[in-house]
């Protein structure tokens, strides 16, 4: 039996991903357009109806057409050759195999190129991917009834018969019957609405081609808010009860857009563009052409939004609905022309709202994303699962790569080559040769060398200065080697160098393994900043003593190089560089500076550290608050009266969610154990019965993503006692709020992990749970406890859950177990 298991398990994992899925199929025909025809139960999760396209050959000899179609009822495939609405006395019917994900039809004869016609399938499905039911169940008992449709990268063919890759466009007109009070939001414009009995059919008809996995509805009981941006409809779909704050979420929407038509040259493509928040969506947004679906936490209270807004989230879909929709990547290895442009263009917007170094603290942290992730090329085809081309290079190196260009090039060359690739490529597929194509004829200028160092090849440069100052010829001499393996990066680095006469800037172009720079410099200079403004993509070793540093923190204009110089800093825990730390925790101008000061800070245990962070607890940024209070935690001990004074304050009274919950958290490594009456009579700056009410009370409060419940519900990971364990056994039950399952789960295997076996087998049953992150994360925990008898679960989830990485992450499971 061991023996026919385990032959079972290697023919899963050899055969799981062997399909290169990242190629799409020989197209026969072209999909001039798409009508819809369906009808949905909100109750039962059933979709029926028909879904026809018009369709023209491209070969001369085409019988057989394939459509994607998985775990579909297929109940009768026809065709017009009329083009005319399909009647019984018009259609004929079609013979047709279906093989899991393909629907292979055969015609009646063979066609020209000459011919069109239309073909219809109709059909019956309960599908478990691509379009999702939310409604009430035991667990969720006030959750709404709603339907949203999620299809990228390729999901939309589990809930109608299409072709489901990107390099095919179409327009469409989608009819949708359902229940009243339910209303459909779909693609386009709303074109009419007819009602019968109990329920309601919307007409949505789109003009403008675009790709099957944009193709969208949202079904649900929403309040429709208006607004416009000159010739645009805006529409912003919101629950009831989200109707007097959904603004805050959705105002410079018009702004976002003026800006945008604006760089881009070209004005939004489509007559409406709306965005609809959802419960239980996957992801923070999707781009669905003229509908964007966003995650329900896009609308939140004044409170939270002292944590954040979702303003990047807004631009980042909204940017979209040009570089995505209107303009499409040809094939998902190109992805990062859609989420490079979009991530890029978060950064521009910042940049327009709130100035130039929030640019850069978007670019930043694009990078500190990009920077620990695994490196391969941008333009990627040996993916195992669609789902992991959605990383760091599709999106933070894809936004770096525009960042570079748009340095390389100067701000006019580089905006007439956006204006350009839109001009061309307008209503197109594409390939990363198109865009390279666009900024060459638009500056005249040979970009292989750029493009090929950067998105063709895999990684980055890494850099190693120091630097001299030669005295007697009043030189100052910079050594730069570059010690990455592989081949070498040319890149343009611009060089500041501070004297306590001016600052001189420079501009040298770096392509040998090592360099020798000279610069002539009157004075020994107090700091020379290498890639001043932070305009490569690189890691640097630069060897700088520490008053520089000091110097570097206090007196740089870029946050680059005072952010660079903290991080330096916390290595080195002497009275010059704490005080300069505290200084600029309290003076610097730019929030995320003095947050990452008060990151710095945690590191050095030190009572000017102690004190520096107290008042960091004071600064009118939340960010920066959180941590100061989160580094505190770090480095003071339980004898620290006025750290314990302090994080009590801030739980209770701090508008914050973020600095309640890092308080909590924070005074979780301060309190002591009350363990006899003697030690109950002295005075105990904070005991673990004041935390354990302080969890309980924590426990209860309501805040955006679970972020007070999640983090006691860490703290109690922490502790690790039974009652804790339980306590985080009930959070991980289905019914609790997701983001807390999952801080749960993670608590559960913090206590656990000890005890594999038991572990293990307490959290195979959640290998079947309806939330997919709760499996994804039981999987996760059941790879790292290396328990084997979970494998035989494991391999049920490879051989059944609907969704690929999901199978993928159980295989990578079962492989750690068998190390």
């Amino acid at each position: 039996m061991r023996l026919q298991m385990l032959f079972c398990l290697l023919f899963l994992l050899a055969s799981l991903g062997a399909e290169p899925v990242w190629n799409p199929p020989h197209q026969t025909v072209s999909l001039d357009h798409l009508h819809m025809d369906i009808s949905l139960d909100e109750k039962t999760g059933r979709i029926w109806g028909k879904v026809s396209y018009k369709m023209t050959p491209l070969w001369d000899d085409v019988q057989k057409i394939t459509l994607d179609a998985e775990e579909m009822d297929i109940q009768k495939v026809s065709i017009n050759k009329e083009n005319t609405e399909n009647t019984e006395n018009t259609d004929k019917t079609l013979t047709y195999t279906h093989q899991k994900r393909h629907l292979i039809i055969t015609l009646d004869k063979k066609y020209t190129r000459k011919d069109s016609f239309i073909l219809s399938v109709f059909y019956e499905v309960r599908p478990r991917r691509g379009i999702y039911f939310v409604r009430p169940d035991h667990g969720y008992p006030k959750k709404p009834y709603q339907i949203w449709t999620q299809g990228q990268a390729e999901d939309n063919h589990y809930w109608f018969p299409c072709y489901d890759y990107p390099n095919v466009r179409s327009t469409s007109d989608i009819k949708v019957r359902v229940r009243k009070p339910y209303l459909v939001i779909s693609n386009g414009v709303l074109d009419s609405i007819e009602e019968a009995n109990d329920w309601n059919t919307y007409h949505w008809k789109m003009d403008e081609p675009y790709v099957s996995y944009l193709v969208s509805l949202v079904i649900g009981d929403f309040v429709k808010i208006e607004d416009e941006a000159k010739d645009v409809d805006l529409h912003y779909y919101v629950q009831e009860k989200d109707v007097a704050k959904a603004m805050r979420a959705f105002q410079k929407t018009p702004e976002m857009l003026h800006l945008f038509e604006e760089k881009i040259g070209y004005p939004y493509p489509y007559k409406k563009y709306a965005q609809t928040p959802v419960t239980d969506f996957l992801f923070g947004g999707m781009e669905n052409i003229t509908s964007t679906t966003l995650a329900a936490h896009t609308i939140q209270d004044d409170r939270a939004d002292l944590d954040g807004n979702h303003d990047t989230l807004i631009a980042h879909e909204l940017i979209h609905q040009w570089f995505g929709n209107w303009i499409t990547c040809r094939n998902w290895s190109h992805l990062w022309l859609n989420e490079g442009f979009a991530t890029f263009f978060e950064a521009i917007w910042m940049e327009h709202d709130k100035g130039p170094d929030y640019y850069k603290q978007e670019m930043r942290l694009s990078y500190d994303w990009y920077i620990e992730s695994d490196t391969h090329s941008m333009i990627w085809d040996n993916y195992e699962d669609l789902e992991d081309i959605f990383d760091s290079h599709a999106y933070a190196k894809g936004g770096w790569v525009l960042h570079m260009l748009r340095d390389v090039l100067g701000e006019k060359d580089f905006w007439r080559g956006v204006q350009l690739y839109v001009k061309r490529n307008q209503n197109r597929v594409v390939t990363t040769d198109d865009l390279r194509y666009s900024f060459e004829d638009a500056s005249g200028k040979n970009l292989k060398w750029f493009f090929d160092q950067w998105v063709v090849r895999a990684g980055h440069p890494k850099f190693k200065a120091s630097w001299g100052w030669q005295k007697d010829t009043k030189m100052l001499a910079i050594k730069v080697e570059q010690t990455q393996k592989g081949e070498l990066f040319r890149v343009p680095v611009n060089i500041e160098i501070h004297t306590s006469e001016k600052s001189q800037n420079y501009r040298v172009w770096l392509d040998q393994k090592s360099s020798q720079l000279y610069f002539p410099c009157s004075k020994e200079p107090l700091l020379v900043a290498f890639d001043k403004g932070g305009k490569v993509l690189k890691e640097i070793e630069f060897h700088k003593e520490n008053k520089e540093w000091i110097y570097q923190l206090l007196h740089d204009n870029d946050i680059w190089g005072r952010l660079a110089a903290a991080k330096a800093l916390s290595k080195y825990p002497e009275k010059a560089a704490l005080e300069a730390l505290r200084e600029t925790l309290v003076k610097d101008s730019f929030y995320a500076v003095r947050q990452e000061v008060a990151y710095a800070l945690g590191k050095i245990e030190s009572p000017l550290a102690i004190e520096a962070l107290l008042e960091g607890t004071n600064d009118p940024d939340a960010l920066v608050r959180a941590a100061s209070m989160s580094s505190l935690g770090e480095i003071s001990s339980s004898e620290n009266t006025e750290v314990i004074l302090r994080a009590k304050k801030l739980f209770s009274e701090d508008l914050s969610y973020g600095v309640q919950a890092a308080s909590l958290k924070t005074l979780s490594y301060l309190a002591e154990e009350e363990e006899t009456e003697e030690e109950r009579e002295e005075e105990i700056a904070f005991s673990q019965a004041e935390l354990d009410k302080m969890i309980k009370e924590a426990l209860g409060m309501d805040s955006p993503k679970e972020i007070i419940r999640s983090a006691a519900i860490e703290v109690l990971g922490d502790i690790g006692d039974d009652k804790s364990l339980e306590t985080v056994k009930d959070w991980m039950l289905y019914g609790k709020p997701a983001p807390c399952r999952l801080a749960a789960f993670e608590a559960f295997y913090e206590i656990q992990k000890e005890e594999q076996e038991e572990a293990a087998l307490y959290l195979l049953p959640y290998l079947k749970d309806p939330y997919v992150k709760v499996r994804q994360k039981s999987i996760a925990l059941l790879g790292k406890l290396k328990v084997s008898a979970a494998i035989t679960s494991l391999i049920e989830v490879v051989e059944q859950d609907p969704f690929s990485h999901v199978q993928i992450a159980a295989k990578k499971a079962i492989e750690k177990i068998n190390k």
